[in-house]
C-alpha cells in the first residue's frame, strides 16, 4: 500500500509539473476485494471476516458477497466539472466508465450493440436526483468457455441474489453484512432476479464458444507482448496464446521465462540467468534442444540466438488466426514462457 501510494503521488506530481492535472480525467479503482489466500483478509468457511479490514462486508476475492466485488472508485477531472467532496451511493459498475467518458468528452460514436453500462455524468452532476433502480450481474468463471449458472450474483439497489450451493438472498439495506439469508421469505424477489439473470446470460452468450484472438503484426502496435495472464492452459502441456497475425511475413519472437527483471523500456521481463541461456555450458549442453516454440501445428527448436539476454526465434508466419506457445521441457517437466514479445519485421 505504501508503494502504491508513493507511485500515485509521483504520477500526480508529474501531471502537476506538466500543467495537466486539472484537465486530466483520472480514475482510480480496484478490480476486486481483498484476497483471502494472500493475507489481505482472513475469513471463515462461510466468508465472514475473522481478521483484516473488510468495512463490515462479507467475503473476499472471488467470493460472491459484497467484499468480493464492492470496491472503491475515485474520479477526478476538475476542468470537466468532476471535483472532490461528492459520494455516489447508487449502484454503479465498471461497465459505466466507457459511456461516461464518451459523454464527458462529447464524442459522437455509433454504438452497436448498445452498452450494458450507463453514463454517470448526470448522476455526478445531479447526485440528489431521482434515479430508477437497476440490475447488475457478476459471475466468476475462470474457464475458457463460460458456463451458465456458475457462481453468479444479481445486484439491485436493495437486494443481492447470491448463487452458491443454493440461491441466497440478502436485503443489503437492512443487512449490509449479509448475515441473514431471506430467500425463503421473498420467493418472488428470488424468481424475478433469477429470470433477470437468465435474460442477461442469453444476451451475452452469443460469442462465448470461440476465442478472442490477440492481434499481432498490426501497424497500430508493433511490437506486441503476450503475457502469461492472457495464456490459455492445457493440463500437462505448454500454455498457449490464441493470436491473429494481421499480415504474413517475417516475425521475431523474444521469449522471457521469468518476471524477475524488466528491460529498461519497461517491456519484457528478462530470462532468469541460468548458464545455459548464454549458450553451451561447461559440459557442452545448451537449451537449444530443450526450448521450443509452437506456431499452429509447427514446432521450432531454439537456434541459440539471443537478444537483450533473451532467446529469440525468427520465423516466417502466414496471415490468420492460430496458436502460439513457448516452453522448456526438461526431465519430463514443462516450464512455460512468462511472456513473448512479437515484432513484425
Amino acid at each position: 500500500i505504501t508503494k502504491l501510494d508513493e507511485d500515485l503521488g509521483v504520477f500526480l506530481n508529474r501531471l502537476d509539473a506538466a500543467g495537466l492535472r486539472d484537465n486530466t480525467l483520472l480514475i482510480f479503482m480496484t478490480d476486486n476485494g481483498p484476497c483471502p489466500w494472500f493475507g489481505g483478509i482472513i475469513i471463515d468457511e462461510q466468508g465472514f471476516p475473522l481478521d483484516g479490514y473488510s468495512a463490515g462486508m462479507r467475503g473476499g476475492k472471488i467470493w460472491g458477497y459484497e467484499n468480493g466485488h464492492r470496491v472503491p472508485c475515485y474520479i477526478s477531472w476538475p476542468a470537466g466539472g468532476v471535483g472532490g467532496g461528492l459520494d455516489i451511493n447508487q449502484l454503479t459498475a465498471h461497465i459505466d466508465l466507457l459511456p461516461s467518458m464518451i459523454e464527458w468528452c462529447q464524442l459522437e460514436v455509433d454504438i452497436d450493440p448498445a452498452f450494458d453500462g450507463i453514463s454517470l455524468k448526470s448522476l455526478i452532476d445531479h447526485p440528489t436526483g431521482d434515479y430508477p433502480d437497476r440490475t447488475l450481474f457478476i459471475h466468476n468463471q475462470r474457464v475458457d468457455f463460460p458456463v451458465a449458472f456458475k457462481d453468479y450474483q444479481v445486484l439491485s439497489e436493495r437486494w443481492r441474489l447470491v448463487k452458491r450451493d443454493t440461491l441466497e438472498l440478502y436485503d443489503i439495506d437492512q443487512d449490509p453484512e449479509q448475515k441473514f439469508d431471506v430467500a425463503a421469505d421473498h420467493p418472488d424477489v428470488v424468481q424475478k432476479m433469477f429470470v433477470d439473470y437468465e435474460n442477461w446470460w442469453n444476451d451475452i452468450y452469443r460469442d462465448m464458444q470461440g476465442f478472442n484472438p490477440i492481434v499481432l503484426g498490426t501497424k497500430h502496435q508493433n511490437p506486441s507482448t503476450l503475457y502469461s495472464h492472457d495464456a490459455h492452459r492445457a493440463k500437462g502441456e505448454a500454455n498457449y496464446w490464441v493470436v491473429h497475425f494481421e499480415e504474413a511475413g517475417k516475425y521475431k519472437f523474444k521469449v522471457a521465462m521469468s518476471g524477475s527483471d524488466r528491460l529498461p523500456e519497461g517491456g519484457l521481463a528478462r530470462l532468469e540467468r541460468v548458464p545455459a541461456v548464454k549458450g553451451p555450458d561447461k559440459s557442452g549442453s545448451s537449451l537449444s534442444s530443450e526450448m521450443t516454440m509452437v506456431v499452429g501445428s509447427t514446432m521450432y527448436n531454439w537456434s541459440g540466438k539471443v537478444e537483450d539476454g533473451l532467446p529469440i526465434f525468427m520465423l516466417d508466419i502466414i496471415e490468420g488466426e492460430t496458436q502460439v506457445a513457448a516452453s522448456i521441457e526438461k526431465e519430463g517437466k514443462v516450464r512455460n514462457a512468462y511472456a513473448i514479445e512479437v515484432t513484425k519485421l
